[in-house]
């Protein structure tokens, strides 16, 4: 059982499938799942109880990226420009940040956005965000 869907009967694909992926038992040997249809009451609550709760994450990550972006430029400019800033946090955290990891962090913070902006689907995931603000 995946997501509250159940598999139902499992079948035999043909020689020519088996073929095609390179599989040397057989026709027989192969076997692929149909997956039974999901009840309206499955679609709604995946859409409830993940989509949208998963949207509204992402947007609320989005967003305080694109803050922290906007918020680096001094500390940015100090770190690449010779600073010599020494991780001083001495609560235990599991690892001590180098400047570089918080250079590396604007990088990966830019390329994520970018990435989720320019995805195809991100205008359908950001309207299914029914408590967040959009991007």
């Amino acid at each position: 059982m995946i997501l509250g869907l159940r598999y139902d009967d499992e079948v035999h694909t043909n020689a020519g499938d088996a073929a095609c992926r390179g599989d040397r038992r057989g026709a027989g040997a192969l076997k692929e799942r149909q997956m039974a249809q999901a009840t309206d009451a499955q679609v709604q609550r995946f859409a409830d109880e993940r989509l949208r709760p998963r949207a509204e994450q992402l947007v609320r990550i989005l967003n305080a990226m694109v803050d922290d972006r906007a918020a680096i430029d001094d500390v940015y400019d100090r770190l690449a420009n010779g600073s010599a800033w020494t991780d001083g946090r001495r609560d235990g955290p599991p690892k001590m940040l180098s400047k570089n990891e918080l250079l590396s962090y604007n990088t990966f913070a830019a390329d994520l956005i970018a990435f989720i902006q320019a995805h195809p689907s991100w205008p359908v995931v950001r309207s299914a965000a029914v408590n967040s603000p959009t991007v």
